[in-house]
């Protein structure tokens, strides 16, 4: 009720109001429309009119539902795995994260902002990296490698990687 107190009071003052609310259709189903509200004067400067252009924008506000309901379910899978996982660029870049793989690691979030796969595996050359990562594209490996913890620690652990284009970007 507020909400449509607030609308007539700024377009029965002159002004235009735009928004997006739910409204009901006369079946009773309901609807999320983006609206314009402008009033209409005469000549003498009185509102005699209002003037509504509205959109209905269901299907958005439902997919955007969606791609929220499905970011939260990356994000509980990808943070509760007890698995390290991590994405990568191209280049080796750190892109994401989840906790397990931080914590097998040492490192902060905001360090983690800055640190590439040379920083962690410390069995490959700049050069052997580059093929790994090059050759992720082609397939799948799984293979052994070394990681060195912030604080020195070397740990040994097995990977499985695989590299994924997304909308025309690779990433490991």
């Amino acid at each position: 009720q507020e909400e449509y107190a607030e609308i007539w009071r700024v377009i029965c003052q002159g002004g235009k109001w735009k928004g997006i609310f739910q409204n009901r259709k006369k079946n009773g189903d309901l609807y999320w429309e983006s609206t314009t509200i402008s009033p209409l004067k005469n000549h003498a400067g009185e509102i005699t009119h209002f003037i509504s252009i509205k959109e209905n924008i269901t299907p958005q506000i439902l997919a955007e539902k969606k791609l929220k309901e499905s970011e939260e379910k990356y994000r509980v899978l990808m943070q509760t795995s007890m698995d390290l996982i991590h994405i990568t660029d191209m280049k080796g870049n750190l892109l994401d994260y989840n906790f397990a793989f931080l914590n097998h690691l040492g490192y902060s979030q905001e360090e983690a902002k800055y640190l590439n796969v040379r920083d962690w595996d410390v069995k490959w050359t700049d050069t052997q990296l580059k093929e790994i990562i090059q050759s992720l594209l082609e397939k799948p490996l799984l293979f052994e490698t070394v990681h060195r913890r912030k604080d020195g620690l070397i740990r040994y652990v097995e990977i499985n990687a695989v590299g994924v284009e997304i909308r025309g970007e690779y990433f490991l």
